[in-house]
């Protein structure tokens, strides 16, 4: 998904998708890939070697993931949070950092069970603690933001086999891993699923930084493509 009030585009384009690539979000990495002796757009994978189209921005299907951004305030070692939305993969995709404490390491520091933070050392009591994860919108959720859909609505895409890929610009996306603080990347990896992350992760390098983490207001990681 992509934050259009805020995503800015220099340079797009139209490509050929992939044969592989059966549906597609907008806000995706797309990388390159030669099908029938030209260039084709596929979704990105954890590959070193994968080289950086651009980021979709046409779909062809609705978000099955939104990102949620709480501020929550530190209780007692032992205490619980309910949080507003159940995470998906707590252990390996949400992030924790306090304003005092910093980013603390879940099991360690934190649990998740459903949808209820367990606080479990480290923490000062009363620090505002920033919760960035992953969930799963149900169908009122999701009709709240995208509004109803026509079934079996055809878009020009689906009937080309192409994608407007945005190669250039500010991009604001929700396709990024929700597992990694932002505001210590020092570049910028496309990775499985067509996801981004930091230096650690293993993928195709991304020409560009990070431009915005994202906040409570705009639950959004904003990009520079150069």
């Amino acid at each position: 998904m992509l934050d259009f009030q805020r995503t800015r585009i220099d340079t797009s384009r139209e490509v050929k998708l992939h044969s592989a690539v059966s549906s597609l979000e907008e806000g995706v990495a797309l990388v390159s890939a030669i099908e029938g002796g030209v260039q084709a757009a596929k979704i990105a994978t954890s590959t070193a070697t994968d080289i950086f189209l651009g980021v979709s921005y046409s779909q062809t299907s609705l978000p099955t993931s939104l990102v949620m951004v709480e501020e929550i305030a530190a209780k007692a070692d032992g205490s619980t949070t309910v949080l507003k939305r159940t995470p998906v993969s707590p252990s390996t995709g949400m992030t924790a950092v306090g304003a005092t404490s910093g980013a603390l390491a879940y099991t360690t520091n934190f649990t998740v069970s459903s949808a209820t933070l367990t606080w479990v050392t480290g923490w000062t009591v009363g620090e505002t603690v920033t919760v960035t994860y992953r969930y799963s919108p149900t169908v009122a959720q999701a009709r709240d933001l995208f509004g109803d859909t026509i079934p079996g609505k055809v878009l020009p895409g689906n009937v080309t086999g192409t994608n407007t890929i945005i190669e250039k610009g500010d991009v604001y996306t929700t396709f990024f891993d929700t597992g990694v603080n932002w505001a210590t990347a020092t570049s910028i990896k496309s990775i499985a699923n067509g996801y981004f992350s930091n230096q650690a992760a293993t993928g195709g390098t991304v020409r560009g930084y990070v431009l915005a983490l994202p906040t409570v207001d705009c639950p959004f990681l904003g990009l520079r493509l150069v």
